[in-house]
């Protein structure tokens, strides 16, 4: 296998949080396409990156079929000689604000993207991680075990949240199948709830939520009760995760996530805590859309790629809040 100094990685869905913080991390020592459409990405999330000679942003929807090799813009990185060596797809909007908004636009970021981006990998022979999401076990409410990738999850296929979370089966139907019968290194991964800087702008995520609450001293809502739990990993031990089953040369499909789930009524007083805000924590039932999760058995990750998330909930919580008090000075200027 021909070995390059800097591999070729692209980043589908780059501009968006787990996308754009992949992309930094992987900048050190690969070149780095990243390509969104901005349909939930957003550009203040690569600004800081165009300067760096070894990132490329394309805005185009990978929806439509992409001939990276003919953009003048990427002839710095050789791509009819090298071509591409790894692929990593975090291309589907995500956030609460998307189930009514841009339902199509999903449909096709787990299915048609994701056959397009196995057929890259096809043209390339590159590795390939899909970000696949927790929601394909349905919900967990009445579960206290933790979740296994041999649980067989229960989704409703006609439901608000359709367009995502049986999307999200039927992108890992696609990976298993161009992985088994056509032979495409490919993994994917169950990424469970993940927080940290550059999420401020996804509406409907409860860290944010709180966040943004406390800083206003407006009330903390928590919806469900002083039971309900979620699992928090930090977006650093997210990226790491992503990168170890991507360079692992066993193709699975994985949890990624913390195992310890939080109350969410202990997240919203420490965000409290942590901005020394004078809100109060109030509850309000769970909206129809909401899917609560459980935590992952992470046995796979342990085993597999060395995995496990380090970041605390408090040292995490710290640079979020810091992230979203810098965005919001920066809307005041």
């Amino acid at each position: 296998m021909v070995e390059f100094e800097r591999e070729n990685i692209l980043v589908a869905g780059g501009a968006g949080f787990i996308g754009s913080h992949l992309g930094e991390a992987l900048l050190a020592k690969h070149n780095v396409i990243a390509v969104d459409s901005f349909v939930s990405g957003l550009e203040h999330n690569v600004e800081f990156l165009l300067q760096h000679p070894n990132f490329e942003f394309i805005k185009a929807d990978l929806a439509e079929k992409m001939d990276l090799a003919s953009l003048p813009e990427l002839e710095k990185f050789h791509l009819r000689g090298q071509g591409i060596q790894q692929i990593y797809n975090c291309a589907c909007p995500s956030s609460v604000i998307h189930y009514d908004t841009v339902p199509i636009e999903t449909i096709k970021a787990n299915s048609i993207v994701v056959i397009n981006l196995l057929e890259m990998a096809v043209l390339y022979k590159a590795r390939l991680v899909h970000c696949s999401s927790a929601c394909v076990y349905g919900s967990s409410q009445n579960k206290k075990e933790l979740l296994k990738e041999s649980d067989l999850g229960i989704v409703d296929q006609l439901g608000p949240r359709s367009a995502y979370n049986e999307g999200k089966r039927f992108a890992e139907s696609l990976i298993i199948n161009y992985r088994d019968y056509k032979k495409v290194p490919a993994s994917a991964a169950r990424i469970f709830n993940t927080y940290g800087p550059r999420m401020a702008h996804l509406q409907g995520r409860m860290i944010p939520q709180f966040i943004r609450a406390a800083l206003d001293n407006k009330d903390v809502v928590v919806y469900g009760d002083e039971e309900t739990t979620i699992s928090n990993c930090y977006v650093d031990d997210m990226v790491d995760g992503l990168v170890r089953l991507l360079n692992h040369q066993e193709d699975r499909v994985i949890n990624l996530g913390n195992p310890m789930a939080d109350k969410a009524v202990e997240v919203a007083n420490l965000v409290i805590k942590l901005t020394n805000s004078n809100s109060r924590v109030t509850f309000a039932p769970l909206p129809p859309y909401v899917t609560l999760e459980g935590a992952p058995d992470i046995t796979e990750a342990k085993n597999m790629i060395d995995w496990f998330p380090l970041v605390s909930l408090e040292d995490g919580l710290k640079k979020t809040i810091t992230d979203i008090m810098e965005a919001k000075n920066l809307r005041k200027n």
